[in-house]
């Protein structure tokens, strides 16, 4: 941002703007950070500044008292948010937040003027924008799918060895309290998998970047995996929770025979070479004990199942 803002202001100056604000405001505003965003810019907050300064010089041209002003631009200027925000994402507010700024200056002739000045110095400032994310410092999607594929697997260690312990030893306080955070993870396992096919596509356009897609097919992978194994893992949990507030429990043994599964899972969920075996279903007696294991064994065959 500060290349991009102090690039945009020299070059605007060097072309005979006096201070050019608005050159600076755009890469402020669309370079969001976005580790899987194609260029680190947004493109709809750019075409908003545009759409803000056309329909601002327009508003302001109505004879309408001030309060009817601001109410026909927030509704006509909202509208426009939406039809031109990114897919899937909130409005865009660039649009309102611009005409509200022409509708500001209040006098006619000097609000054309900032306006016509405005759209230039936009074009410049959002050509820098693009330029410096692209050449200077581009998203780095690898990066950002490895540190998300290393957290979601620290919680899946976390979470099996926590669950193992409760199927062990219940605890009804205990178990459904790891019953809410394995619901949350799970959640954001699901968001982390979507999130990933943004950052696919910000590889594909990203020249520099571009050599990082077969690292990053296997990062995906592995993300999906985890994200699978999530899945089991709440189903797995839930039960757990209801064997702790039960009067009566399965046997100990039957227990302590599954929460030994749980963790030679926990192992192989951590890249270790140990496989657990399935849980003989002859050896149990009681049908919650039989539910849990049919649930580890679909846990189990799911470890090492090719992505989706």
């Amino acid at each position: 941002m500060v290349v991009a803002g102090t690039l945009s202001w020299w070059i605007c100056t060097q072309l005979g703007a006096d201070r050019p604000l608005f050159a600076v405001l755009v890469p402020l505003v669309a370079m969001s950070g976005d580790p899987f965003a194609a260029f680190s810019v947004s493109v709809s907050r750019t075409i908003g500044v545009f759409a803000g300064v056309f329909l601002g010089l327009g508003i302001e041209q109505l004879d309408l008292p001030s309060t009817a002003l601001v109410a026909l631009l927030l509704v006509l200027s909202l509208g426009a948010g939406l039809l031109l925000r990114s897919p899937h994402g909130p409005v865009n507010n660039q649009v309102a937040i611009t005409a509200m700024f022409m509708l500001y200056l209040g006098v006619s002739p000097r609000a054309t003027t900032v306006g016509f000045d405005r759209i230039w110095e936009t074009a410049i400032g959002a050509g820098c924008a693009v330029a410096v994310a692209v050449l200077l410092w581009p998203p780095d999607p690898l990066a950002e799918a490895s540190r998300r594929v290393a957290r979601l697997r620290g919680w899946l260690d976390e979470d099996i060895e926590r669950a193992a312990g409760l199927l062990a030893d219940p605890d009804a306080a205990a178990a459904e309290e790891q019953l809410d955070v394995v619901r949350e993870r799970s959640l954001q396992a699901v968001q982390d998998v979507f999130e990933l096919k943004r950052g696919e596509q910000a590889l594909r356009w990203n020249p520099r970047r571009r050599g990082d897609r077969v690292a990053f097919a296997e990062e995906d992978e592995r993300l999906n995996g985890a994200a699978r194994q999530y899945r089991h893992l709440r189903t797995i949990t839930r039960i757990i929770a209801d064997l702790a507030d039960s009067e009566s429990p399965p046997p100990e043994n039957e227990r302590r025979r599954l929460a030994r599964t749980m963790r030679a899972l926990d192992a192989a969920v951590a890249d270790s070479l140990i496989v657990p075996p399935p849980v003989e279903l002859g050896q149990l007696h009681d049908p919650r004990s039989i539910g849990l294991a049919v649930k580890l064994a679909q846990m189990v065959d799911d470890l090492h199942a090719p992505a989706q």
